[in-house]
């Protein structure tokens, strides 16, 4: 059974200085790609160059409005976020937090 979760949309600092937002939580190896390439729909970003997929996490660098991001799963935490690539683009991905939270 299917059933619709609402995403956490949490912010969390990464040790680069960035900042990481989780966009679902609980996600199975199985479904995060699907879960992925929803995301990438919704944010209306564009997918640069081909994605990263190991045994134990996957990764698509995306731009969303020219910034560039990552939408990653860590299956350790088993979690799918969307990170800046660069701290100073910060304030664009709580932007983001805040429009999805709206």
């Amino acid at each position: 059974m299917f059933f619709h979760r609402k995403p956490s949309l949490t912010i969390n600092k990464v040790a680069s200085g960035g900042l990481s937002l989780i966009l679902e939580e609980r996600v199975a190896w199985e479904t995060y790609p699907r879960l992925a390439d929803k995301w990438i729909r919704q944010l209306k970003a564009e997918v640069v160059g081909e994605p990263i997929i190991t045994t134990v996490e996957g990764l698509w660098q995306v731009k969303i409005a020219g910034v560039l991001y990552s939408i990653g799963f860590e299956g350790l935490e088993q979690t799918l976020e969307l990170s800046v690539q660069d701290p100073k683009d910060n304030e664009s991905l709580i932007a983001i937090q805040q429009e999805l939270l709206a």
